[in-house]
């Protein structure tokens, strides 16, 4: 089984091939291979170079010479095949990878948008405590404690108020959500 068959499950290569590949590991796992295959090939080479060299220097030993340089033939195909195949398995890693990047913007801008939408409605409900709390205060004036309520009734927060938290609904609504939902692609 050569090298395309043994990474791809068939013999012919086309740029679809990587297709096949649904997971980082998987491109991974093919990418080690091809690098196995670079060095076995690689390795093949120089040991052929120094016996051809050896062969060389004597009378003779002309099918020998045919023997090896049918053999680093065959390591310099695996090496060319090995430099076309690694870029498609890339560049299907680079396909996962931007994949994997968008599923995780998606899932990060749906919880911020649930997140947010409910910290809008507690700031809602805090608001609305917010009034009761001073409707008894103010029953507290009318009722003729006034002192009485200035010194043992809390101040409520004068930052929260409706007006804040209309405005940020409206910044948040106009402009992050579309952007949540544009994602990546801006």
């Amino acid at each position: 089984m050569g090298i395309i068959e043994n990474i791809f499950g068939k013999k012919n290569l086309t740029r679809d091939s990587a297709a096949g590949f649904k997971t980082i590991s998987e491109c991974e796992a093919a990418l080690q291979t091809v690098a196995a295959e670079r060095r076995v090939a690689q390795a093949t080479i120089h040991g052929l170079t120094g016996r051809r060299r050896d062969i060389l220097l004597t009378d003779g030993g002309e099918a020998m010479l045919s023997e090896i340089d049918r053999a680093g033939d065959e390591a310099r195909i695996a090496l060319e095949r090995a430099d076309l195949i690694e870029p498609i398995i890339l560049a299907r890693l680079a396909e996962i990878s931007d994949e994997n990047r968008r599923a995780k913007w998606r899932e990060l801008s749906e919880r911020h948008v649930e997140t947010t939408r409910k910290f809008i409605d507690a700031v809602r409900a805090a608001l609305a405590a917010r009034a009761a709390m001073e409707a008894v205060y103010a029953d507290a004036c009318q009722a003729g404690f006034m002192a009485q309520a200035r010194t043992a009734f809390c101040d409520p927060l004068n930052r929260l108020n409706d007006d804040a938290l209309e405005n940020f609904v409206e910044v948040f609504e106009r402009n992050h959500v579309p952007a949540c939902r544009a994602g990546l692609n801006n």
